[in-house]
C-alpha cells in the first residue's frame, strides 16, 4: 500500500521522550529563561479567567524551578492591589473581632485582591486568620453566656 498525497508525512526518526536536554543548561540560564517566559505573560485580574502558564505544566522539575518566579510576579501584583485597597486593610483592623458577616465580607474582598485564591499564600493566611477570629468570638460569646447565667 502506498501513501496517498493527502496523508500526513511520517517522521523519519522517533523522539526520545526519556531525555530532556533543557536541564543540561546551567541553572542560571534556565532561571533567565523562566524569568523571560513568565514575566512576559499578562496576568488576568479576573480570577475566573486565570490560566497557568504552559511552562509550569511541562514537568515537575521545571515547575519546581519556575514556580517561585511566577509566584513572585503574582505577589508583586497582589502587593500593588493591596496598596490600592488600603481602605480594606483599615476595615480589617476595625473588625478584628467583628461579626461573622463582616469577617465574611472582608474575606471576599481579600479573595478578590489576592486574585489567585488557590495559589496565593496570602489568601490562605487570611482565611486561617478569619477562621481563628470566628472561633475566638464563639468562645468569648459562650464564656459570656456562662458568666451571665
Amino acid at each position: 500500500m502506498t501513501p496517498s498525497a493527502d496523508s500526513p508525512p511520517q517522521p523519519s526518526s522517533t523522539f526520545d521522550e526519556g531525555e530532556c536536554h533543557f536541564f543540561k543548561i546551567p541553572v542560571e540560564l534556565r532561571f533567565n529563561i523562566y524569568e523571560y517566559a513568565l514575566t512576559s505573560v499578562t496576568i488576568e485580574t479576573d480570577p475566573s479567567n486565570l490560566q497557568t502558564p504552559a511552562i509550569l505544566g511541562v514537568c515537575r522539575s521545571m515547575r519546581s524551578e519556575a514556580l517561585p518566579i511566577w509566584s513572585s510576579q503574582i505577589n508583586s501584583i497582589t502587593d500593588k492591589k493591596i496598596e490600592e485597597h488600603s481602605a480594606l486593610a483599615r476595615e480589617m483592623e476595625m473588625h478584628k473581632v467583628g461579626s461573622d458577616r463582616s469577617l465574611t465580607t472582608i474575606l471576599e474582598g481579600l479573595q478578590y485582591i489576592c486574585l489567585f485564591g488557590r495559589q496565593a499564600t496570602a489568601f490562605r493566611v487570611a482565611q486561617q486568620w478569619i477562621d481563628l477570629m470566628v472561633r475566638e468570638r464563639k468562645k468569648r460569646v459562650t464564656w459570656e453566656k456562662r458568666v451571665l447565667e
